[in-house]
């Protein structure tokens, strides 16, 4: 948000629009993906059975949300644009190609990642940044919504015992872009 007001203010980069509608932009594109994503971490550590070692172990907060951006991805697909012609698998794909990349799949690759279907905090692999793009489609706010996730699951680990789930709706569907519960109801103690 600095960079985009001193675009605005010192260099003249960016009209009152531009500066309004990106800033617009970042505030709310991270709610809803970070909300979701924290709710499928809760959901992913409570089913695997991991929410009393992740209390006690909460070094592992970082890498339980890393293997939940793996495991269940908010972000479900992305659509890409081929820049320039290219060849991949003897298949010759021409610039202007539109590909849908699916990372649901890509998150459960076999060959990437070992027993890709088990939740496991333990996983030592930091390819959780798929879901927040690469390159020049990489998300500006990965660094505060890895930051929100891991703070909220520290609070919530902090105060609740006793977890278990009543209900989680599984969200859109997987053909969607987003996804992610919208609604995650929990029992629960106070520690």
């Amino acid at each position: 948000m600095s960079a985009l007001l001193a675009a605005q203010r010192d260099q003249h980069k960016l009209t009152e629009d531009e500066l309004v509608g990106n800033l617009v932009n970042l505030i709310f594109a991270g709610m809803g993906t970070t909300t979701r994503q924290l709710a499928s971490a809760v959901a992913d550590i409570v089913t695997a059975g991991e929410w009393e070692r992740l209390a006690a172990e909460p070094e592992l907060i970082g890498p339980a949300i890393n293997e939940s951006l793996r495991f269940s991805p908010v972000t479900q697909l992305v659509v890409r644009i081929a820049q320039e012609d290219f060849d991949f698998g003897g298949v010759r794909f021409p610039k202007g190609t539109r590909f849908l990349l699916n990372l649901l799949a890509a998150s459960r690759d076999p060959q990437k990642f070992p027993d890709p279907d088990t939740f496991d905090i333990s996983r030592v692999t930091d390819d959780s940044r798929l879901p927040f793009g690469w390159g020049v489609h990489r998300c500006l706010g990965q660094p505060l919504a890895r930051l929100l996730m891991e703070e909220g699951l520290r609070l919530t680990l902090a105060r609740l015992t006793e977890v278990g789930i009543v209900e989680r709706d599984r969200g859109p569907h997987p053909a969607e872009m987003l996804g992610g519960p919208g609604r995650l109801v929990l029992t629960f103690g106070r520690r």
